[in-house]
């Protein structure tokens, strides 16, 4: 799996740089509702899944149930699609150097690069 992780919902992508980081930020409610799309920087699609975990608490005395993000490999690839999502992105916020450089042509690690820079970075 090649860091940065890539999280798309929606028009908006958030890079995060370290699977504990994105499973720590992202809602468990969200997973389970499939609202994401969720890339490594080679365009494999990673997969998603809530888990329970008993947590003590008040002294080890008591335990609750809480939902855990988890996100694994996976051998599907889709660099095409990540591709065109992330054209999508820089194309909505009028990228200022598209005029100069054909985003199509673009290939996915300059992509991620240009998009890195208006995208939320965990």
């Amino acid at each position: 799996m090649k860091m940065p992780i890539i999280v798309i919902e929606g028009g908006d992508i958030t890079f995060f740089r370290t699977i504990h980081d994105a499973e720590n930020h992202l809602e468990a409610i969200d997973i389970i509702d499939q609202i994401y799309e969720i890339f490594d920087s080679d365009g494999k699609v990673l997969r998603q899944s809530v888990a329970k975990k008993s947590v003590k608490y008040f002294f080890g005395k008591r335990t609750v149930d809480v939902d855990v993000v988890h996100i694994g490999d996976s051998d599907e690839r889709n660099p095409e699609k990540l591709k065109n999502l992330l054209r999508k992105f820089l194309r909505v916020l009028k990228d200022l150097d598209v005029a100069n450089v054909n985003i199509d042509d673009l290939d996915l690690s300059a992509l991620i690069e240009r998009a890195s820079r208006y995208a939320y970075y965990i």
